[in-house]
């Protein structure tokens, strides 16, 4: 506020004095979200036919963080993912990305029929699960809405179950192919009960078959792996072929 006086020289002058005023805002009233409607996703089952193709609208770029990142959460601890000299002195410009993000024995010490238990075992928390899940742009909420799925018949969020498979391979990787030179392809994976954060999980595999390779430094192994959680219960099964290095070329 301005104020104007006279002084005894018969000047005037002006001073400036705080003033103050209280302004009552009107709260505007909180929408009724019953009255949005929603905004559908994704197709349901009447919505598919054989033959039908899609083009999804989403590219996404992979690094080698988000590669780094993957074989280190899921435990696979195959050089190629994340040694940069390791993958050059193999063929590779740099490292190869981790097949299962878009999905130390060699050929000589595998037979048909051997089978183990691997020894580490893991549990699925917050991380794996809700890191690895947005990190692939998997965007179903069964595996982040919590609120959501308390109403389900889960009761609970479920972990994506390409988490639980690589988490599964990832396990068995140490005894399996640490020494591979390719992940040839997966087959047969099913995923045959649900896995809940804070399960823990452990991994089994099978020899189902060695053959030889187009090339003489190496044969093709095909494995089968199973996941248990903590109650005995399998929650994943899948085959899997390795090109893995023979011990006559590589050893030292």
């Amino acid at each position: 506020m301005l104020i104007a006086g006279l002084t005894s020289a018969g000047f005037i002058s002006f001073k400036v004095v705080p003033s103050y005023c209280v302004v009552k805002l009107r709260r505007m009233p909180d929408p009724d979200f019953s009255t949005f409607p929603l905004k559908k996703k994704g197709n349901r089952y009447q919505d598919f036919e054989e033959g039908r193709t899609f083009q999804h609208h989403w590219g996404r770029t992979l690094s080698e963080a988000d590669n780094a990142l993957f074989a280190t959460a899921t435990m696979r601890f195959t050089p190629l993912y994340f040694n940069a000299e390791y993958a050059r002195a193999h063929g590779h410009d740099s490292v190869v990305i981790d097949p299962l993000l878009v999905l130390c024995t060699y050929f000589e010490d595998f037979a048909a029929g051997q089978k183990m238990q691997h020894a580490r075992g893991t549990t699925i928390e917050e991380v794996e699960s809700q890191l690895l899940t947005k990190l692939v742009m998997n965007t179903a909420d069964g595996h982040f809405d919590e609120h959501k799925m308390k109403a389900s018949p889960f009761g609970q969020r479920l972990v994506f179950g390409l988490v639980t498979g690589s988490t599964v391979i990832g396990l068995a990787t140490q005894d399996t192919a640490e020494n591979a030179l390719a992940e040839l392809g997966l087959d047969k994976m099913r995923f045959r009960a649900p896995v809940f954060l804070g399960d823990s999980l452990t991994a089994y595999t099978e020899v189902l078959e060695t053959r030889d390779a187009d090339r003489d430094d190496a044969g093709i192994i095909r494995f089968k792996h199973w996941g248990t959680k903590q109650d005995g219960t399998i929650v994943f099964e899948g085959e899997r072929e390795v090109l893995i290095k023979r011990r006559s070329h590589w050893g030292s």
